[in-house]
């Protein structure tokens, strides 16, 4: 077993996955063939160690692709998946096995970035088109087991670019907190999405809120209890994220939440109660269940009283 003999030199916002096979295609090789001749995998989350050997073999530094490659780890008895510094419940939080790019974006820099890893990123903010995760040619989902970044399997460009359709300013200003978030660069790089909604709130914890407010196309729509795991395609997030944000926007504004009890989907609600990688996480999913289905309070305690300026969320006047 060897290093690779061309050393490839990562940009500062690119993906593990996408340095991983820029640096494979420059030595002539896959995602495929190297994980046979490495033993590892690659279609899935890895491990720790996993991340060390194929840093190893791409002459990359460990602690720089460890922070970019969603990794497995156990967590408070749970398995839980570190990126970018943040922590995540689920691999379908990821795009790992389908990925996604923007056209313009490759055509003009040759590198994937970090953020269009995760299923709820769904668009470029920078040039304003939603991701494509299917070859405009031969119209199949989109591989790491390509032979380049701007190669699809069938070898035809990737930079031919759809007439574009207009993207939805809120879901814009998801992806740039999302961004903001991961990098901790911005104005508003620890305020809360939405006012109202606590800053403790985790990337993963606001995504799967937007999803049960969102997923839902309208009233008593009945979906499977485990859609939230399924895979999105990028217009199809950008519309569920859009509907979630309008609805919740409008139950921040106007303290109706029980007038959404038909469109918000519960067992996402359920599961993030549950499963929710931060506390804040789970007092939210327990408290919007509560306001939006009319639970019974069993004496939970109320996360944030009021401040000037800020909607009242958290606190009812019966309490």
């Amino acid at each position: 077993m060897h290093q690779l003999p061309i050393k490839v030199l990562p940009a500062e916002h690119e993906s593990g996955h996408g340095f991983v096979l820029r640096a494979l295609t420059r030595n002539g090789l896959n995602f495929s063939r190297a994980a046979a001749w490495l033993n590892l995998p690659w279609k899935t989350a890895m491990r720790d160690t996993d991340v060390r050997q194929w840093s190893w073999a791409v002459r990359v530094d460990s602690d720089w692709l460890d922070h970019r490659i969603p990794s497995s780890r156990r967590h408070e008895g749970h398995t839980s998946y570190g990126f970018m510094g943040s922590r995540w419940r689920g691999a379908h939080s990821f795009r790992l096995r389908n990925p996604q790019v923007c056209t313009a974006c490759i055509r003009e820099r040759q590198y994937c970035s970090t953020t269009w890893d995760l299923m709820g990123v769904c668009l470029c903010a920078t040039h304003r088109i939603h991701l494509t995760d299917t070859c405009f040619h031969c119209r199949k989902p989109l591989q790491w087991n390509r032979p380049g970044i701007d190669l699809c399997t069938c070898k035809r460009y990737l930079t031919y670019a759809a007439p574009p359709t207009p993207v939805d300013d809120r879901v814009v200003r998801w992806v740039e907190w999302v961004s903001m978030r991961l990098t901790e660069i911005g104005s508003f790089a620890r305020d809360p999405l939405l006012a109202g909604l606590p800053p403790e709130l985790s990337i993963d914890g606001t995504y799967k809120v937007l999803l049960a407010f969102g997923l839902k196309t309208k009233g008593h729509e009945v979906l499977p209890a485990t859609v939230w795991g399924r895979y999105f395609s990028p217009m199809a997030m950008a519309l569920a994220l859009g509907r979630g944000i309008d609805r919740l926007t409008f139950a921040l504004e106007t303290g109706a939440w029980e007038a959404l009890a038909s469109v918000v989907h519960d067992p996402t609600l359920e599961r993030l109660e549950g499963m929710g990688v931060s506390q804040a996480d789970r007092d939210i999913a327990r408290r919007l269940r509560r306001d939006v289905f009319g639970l019974e309070n069993h004496g939970d305690p109320v996360l944030r009283y009021r401040t000037r300026g800020q909607l009242e969320l958290f606190l009812k006047a019966s309490i």
